[in-house]
């Protein structure tokens, strides 16, 4: 009893890289507390995972193959853990904060009543003494993680409840490999001991799964960028960079947020952990959220730009200055200031060689910037420039790196950018009309847009204008019918946004591609006698596609003409006959010729119309002896 337990998640026969990770993090805590290393997987087609696991150190493996367990769903897989723990007793539990473990891990805590640290960053074994009771405690669990936003990094600890259980991130625990000759028991689960028929209400139908396209975890060299890079434009140079050197491009949360890159690259706290040899940081403030996810690289190389190109208008832009000695040493003390046009707006402690102002401009412009250090401590010298000082003492000499003291910055308004999706249909159809509006990569709030159509802004069914709020960077209009108005040469659609009183307002124009609409004739096959009167009718519908559903309405307009044997039908005075359609039916009464003697015919109809595509419906005709 008193084992450290490990839940191993698998997909299609393989255990998870964060499971294999915290496997060698577990036989760590083992050795330590003297106990054995037990794991279990739960799933179907199990034969031979020992040979994945056993290397690890693993002592115990309890083994739950069954259909049932696979795909993974919430209620099975709780039900199992839950009993065993409950059975075993074990001290230490362990799962990936992945969406299985974090579906998982709190359900089972919940039942046992043991309490869970999620996300952990570090795990280890040491003692406890309650401050109130003076009670201490032996070989606790100490689960280690960032708190507070990361402003500190809090260590929890359970001394009354078991299991003691945490979750922990892939990556960041290194997997390494304990013993190839390892072996350890296997133990199998009757699933139908652990289950009740409630426990299997929910069943997986079909599932979808995108495998990642990119694995950063493995590479030697990582190019990454944050917000500082400034676009996704940008962000193409570190892809370049990271082809010549061989490496993968990462990317802070700040960039991934701001549409700079996907999240699959994503470094940090929230992201992925790694471990390259060279990691280059491009663009990125060094906050402890994103250092979490690279501090054990082998080298770290960093460029950074301390002023935006562009600060927007009456919105909050950050100048990071960063501040360190004549041999790049980070200074952890004194103050810089930082003046616009001669007007002071904010001042910032150094810490760690970096200070933050925040900046809200309201007017645009060319503005000239300084920037002021001092230090009251006296080690390092007053600096008002971009310029090592000559002194005597090289500690005080210090520089202000990358810093427009005396620059020009400029200033400019914040302009929405505007997206629409592709108008692709024809007339009397029923469209959502939709716009992302955004800024800088991020959905823009608040805010109008209307919509025009070849100049002429929408309305709703009483003639008032349709204004759409942006929610989330989006604007729709649902359920919008393509009239004849829009049939022309080049149509356009345009979004007009409004602006939300800090981003600006802006329009764009796209062009639409409107056809005619599409008609469907319906002919009855007819038999006449010889030399009779007939009279032939057609049915014509408009086929309207609404979303993912179609209805056919009559249609009023246009005239149709009838051929037998594709000749056209013509009256007495050899003129062509003509039939209008009226409430989706045309019709017309015709006398059968003496020439067409007693057989079967082709009988067509063909619809015209200027808002309409050519629209042709064939049947038979069969004439007998009269």
């Amino acid at each position: 009893m008193n084992s450290v337990f490990v839940y191993c998640e698998i997909e299609e026969g393989t255990v998870a890289d964060v499971s294999l990770e915290l496997l060698t993090k577990g036989r760590a805590l083992a050795t330590k507390l003297g106990v054995k290393l037990e794991a279990i997987v739960l799933g179907e087609g199990l034969k031979d995972v020992e040979k994945q696991v056993f290397p690890y150190g693993v002592d115990v493996l309890w083994v739950g193959d069954d259909a049932r367990l696979a795909p993974y769903t919430t209620l099975p897989h709780t039900k199992m853990l839950v009993r065993l723990f409950d059975a075993e007793k074990p001290q230490v539990a362990l799962m990936g904060a992945t969406s299985v473990g974090r579906d998982l891990g709190p359900r089972v805590s919940s039942a046992l009543h043991s309490g869970l640290t999620a996300d952990c960053t570090s795990l280890e074994i040491g003692e406890y003494t309650d401050a109130k009771s003076g009670k201490k405690y032996e070989n606790l669990l100490y689960q280690i993680r960032p708190a507070f936003g990361g402003n500190i990094v809090a260590t929890i600890v359970n001394p009354e409840c078991r299991p003691q259980m945490a979750t922990v991130r892939e990556g960041v625990m290194k997997k390494e490999i304990f013993n190839l000759q390892h072996q350890g028991e296997v133990k199998k689960l009757n699933v139908d001991e652990y289950l009740d028929d409630t426990d299997l209400v929910v069943k997986v139908i079909e599932r979808h799964m995108e495998k990642s396209k990119v694995n950063i975890k493995a590479a030697p060299i990582i190019v990454s960028g944050g917000y500082g890079v400034g676009s996704k434009e940008n962000f193409n140079l570190l892809y370049e960079l990271a082809a010549v050197l061989g490496g993968e491009v990462g990317a802070s949360r700040a960039a991934v947020d701001a549409g700079f890159c996907e999240h699959e690259r994503q470094i940090g706290q929230t992201g992925t952990t790694v471990r390259p040899k060279l990691y280059i940081a491009c663009g990125i403030s060094g906050q402890i959220q994103h250092t979490a996810g690279m501090e054990e690289s082998s080298m770290v190389t960093a460029i950074n730009t301390v002023f935006p190109n562009k600060l927007y208008k009456n919105l909050d832009n950050y100048i990071n200055i960063t501040v360190v000695d004549l041999f790049g040493n980070k200074i952890n003390e004194g103050i810089v200031s930082v003046k616009i046009n001669d007007t002071e707006i904010g001042t910032a402690t150094v810490k760690d060689g970096l200070a933050s102002i925040r900046y809200k401009p309201i007017e645009t412009g060319n503005y000239t910037i300084n920037v002021n250090y001092t230090c009251d401590s006296g080690k390092y010298a007053h600096l008002n420039w971009i310029q090592n000082e000559e002194a005597e003492d090289p500690l005080d000499m210090f520089s202000l790196e990358q810093v427009n003291t005396t620059g020009i910055l400029e200033y400019a308004d914040a302009v929405a950018s505007i997206t629409m999706n592709p108008i692709v249909s024809c007339l009397n159809n029923v469209i959502n009309v939709s716009s992302s509006i955004t800024f800088n990569g991020n959905n823009v709030n608040g805010g109008r847009v209307v919509f025009k159509v070849n100049g002429k802004t929408l309305k709703d069914a009483d003639g008032n204008i349709q204004y759409v709020k942006v929610v989330d960077g989006k604007a729709v209009i649902e359920n919008v019918i393509v009239n004849s108005n829009w049939l022309r040469q080049n149509p356009t659609i345009t979004t007009v946004y409004s602006g939300n009183g800090i981003i600006l307002g802006s329009t764009y124009t796209d062009i639409m591609n409107i056809t005619k609409a599409k008609a469907h004739i319906e002919l009855e096959p007819q038999t006449a006698e010889e030399k009779s009167q007939i009279t032939i009718t057609a049915k014509i519908t408009n086929e309207i596609t609404n979303e993912n559903s179609q209805t056919n309405n009559k249609v009023t307009g246009g005239r149709v003409i009838f051929k037998i044997n594709g000749r056209t039908l013509k009256d007495s005075n050899n003129n062509v006959i003509y039939a209008t359609v009226e409430n989706g039916v045309a019709s017309i009464t015709y006398t059968i010729p003496s020439t067409l003697k007693s057989k079967e015919y082709n009988l067509s109809c063909v619809y015209g119309h200027k808002l309409y595509e050519r629209s042709e419906g064939n049947t038979t005709l069969t004439i007998v002896k009269s």
